[in-house]
């Protein structure tokens, strides 16, 4: 959780095959959305967090 609110932060990284490291590719707040290496969209605002 980040800032005064208390909100969701998701940080992504993808794997760079040359030099086998980990590259940063988003910051994510309110909605994780993505399509490496698969699809992800993921509702993750604190209201949906709650409902879990």
């Amino acid at each position: 959780m980040a800032g005064s609110d208390k909100h969701a932060v998701v940080y992504t990284y993808e794997l760079e095959p040359v030099s086998t490291s980990y590259l940063p590719i988003g910051i994510f707040h309110d909605q994780l959305k993505t399509g490496v290496p698969f699809t992800v969209d993921i509702d993750i605002t604190l209201d949906a967090l709650n409902a879990l």
